[in-house]
C-alpha cells in the first residue's frame, strides 16, 4: 500500500492514513489543479465542532449515504454532495449508512481548513495541537 503524504502535489493511487476509523481515502488522482478521491465513510466525524474545507468539491454518493448538519440545518445525502472552500460552509457528518462510499471531484487548494468552535474559528493544526497535544 503507497500512503499519500499530506501536501503532496501529484500522486496517483494512494492511501490516505487518517488516525480513527471513521474514513478511509483512497486518492486515485491529484495534481495541483484537481483531484479525484473514493472515501468510505465508515461513521460519523468524531469531532464534535464543525468543520469546513481548503477545497471545492462534489461528492458523488456510490453507496450508502449519510446526514450532516450544516450551521443551523440538516441535510440527507443520497445521491450527492456540494461543499465549497470557505469558512462560511461548515459542516459535520452526524450519521452513516452501513457501507457508504462516495466518489470526490475536488477543486484546488485554495485555504487552509478548521474548525468552528464556541470561541471562532481555529484552524486544524491549533485544534488538533489543543485537542491532542501535538500539531
Amino acid at each position: 500500500m503507497r500512503a499519500y503524504k499530506s501536501g503532496t502535489t501529484w500522486c496517483f493511487w494512494r492511501w490516505t492514513e487518517v488516525p480513527s476509523n471513521y474514513i478511509l481515502r483512497l486518492h486515485l488522482l491529484k495534481t495541483p489543479w484537481f483531484a479525484i478521491c473514493v472515501h468510505w465513510l465508515n461513521a460519523p466525524d468524531p469531532e464534535p465542532c464543525q468543520h469546513d474545507h481548503p477545497v471545492t468539491f462534489l461528492s458523488v454518493i456510490l453507496r450508502g449515504g449519510y446526514t450532516e448538519r450544516r450551521k443551523r440545518d440538516y441535510r440527507v445525502h443520497r445521491w450527492f454532495n456540494w461543499i465549497t472552500a470557505s469558512s462560511s460552509d461548515p459542516h459535520t457528518i452526524i450519521d452513516v449508512k452501513p457501507r457508504t462510499v462516495t466518489l470526490c471531484f475536488m477543486g484546488p487548494k485554495i485555504r487552509e481548513w478548521g474548525f468552528h468552535t464556541r470561541s471562532g474559528w481555529v484552524g486544524w493544526k491549533i485544534y488538533n495541537a489543543t485537542k491532542y497535544g501535538s500539531a
